[in-house]
């Protein structure tokens, strides 16, 4: 940030700044967020997407990939890491970034990021209610696919019986 973003005063300008804060000042505002602040990014995000976004216009099938990635955090005073699943790195601490997203116009349709400890199914009702929730239109024309891999499949059973959209898991690959 420091060495890319703060000196691109240009870039500042074209954004009405007059130029990008530093990592100091990032970190301070972060350190100050809340749950509400997170509510009103959230909201943010919502209303950006559902004003923006080119899958929801689709007329084709959309698909919505769910997965799960694993984030190391190097130093020892990251809040909420935790020791957790990540490949290459036994033991060490960190997050789970647990995401739904649409592949062929690289949208992000919700994240969420958890202690290394949360499994992949901690997140999935809420990846789902927040998928359809934004994709209304889609679910009411059964032209929504959700792709998720093998790690979700003891949710996907379930939801099977009661959804009208169709679910891609590798363990089934239905």
């Amino acid at each position: 940030m420091n060495e890319k973003l703060v000196p691109d005063t240009t870039a500042a300008k074209l954004l009405g700044m007059n130029k990008f804060p530093d990592q100091s000042q990032v970190n301070r505002f972060l350190n100050r967020f809340d749950e509400t602040n997170i509510d009103q990014l959230e909201f943010i995000h919502h209303t950006l997407f559902m004003e923006n976004s080119l899958s929801l216009s689709s007329t084709d099938p959309v698909v919505v990939d769910f997965d799960m990635s694993g984030l190391v955090a190097g130093g020892r005073t990251y809040e909420l890491a935790e020791k957790g699943y990540f490949p290459r790195k036994r033991g060490e601490k960190g997050y789970q970034l647990s995401a739904a997203f649409v592949g062929n116009t690289a949208e992000t349709v919700s994240m969420f990021l958890d202690p290394g400890n949360t499994s992949c199914t901690n997140r999935f009702e809420d990846l789902l209610k927040a998928t359809t929730f934004k994709f209304k239109e889609h679910l009411s024309k059964d032209n929504l696919i959700i792709r998720a891999d093998s790690r979700y499949s003891s949710f996907v059973t379930d939801i099977l019986e009661i959804s009208n959209f169709m679910i891609f898991n590798e363990l089934y690959g239905i």
